[in-house]
């Protein structure tokens, strides 16, 4: 894994049939922090990082007033490139509903210095 800017762009899949949306969003990663940014803003914390060769695997935690997404991620870096899936499970107080975030990555830059 370069580290520097990666731009990554998500497909959300719903398993009953909805429409995918995509979305797009950047971020710094560094070798200690090589998770792309997926959470769109909310309150969210990454944890049980796990990284393998070139995977890197990990679980997230979004707590909102709504409820509590929850999912399991899994990127591998192939040069300036990555691709993988991260499955989500939203519970929120009247339902819960499960879809698939599928993401690909391409290194853009190095790191803004701040």
């Amino acid at each position: 894994m370069q580290p520097g800017l990666w731009q990554t762009r998500v497909q959300v899949q719903f398993p009953n049939g909805r429409m995918p949306f995509t979305f797009t969003s950047q971020r710094c990663l560094t070798q200690a922090d090589p998770v792309p940014n997926t959470n769109q803003g909310q309150d969210c914390h990454n944890y049980d990082l796990t990284i393998k060769d070139n995977t890197v695997s990990w679980k997230l935690q979004c707590k909102g007033e709504k409820g509590i997404l929850e999912g399991q991620g899994k990127i591998t870096f192939k040069g300036k490139t990555f691709s993988g899936n991260m499955d989500i499970a939203i519970k929120e107080r009247d339902r819960s509903a499960k879809f698939v975030y599928h993401m690909q990555g391409e290194y853009q830059s190095p790191c803004p210095v701040p």
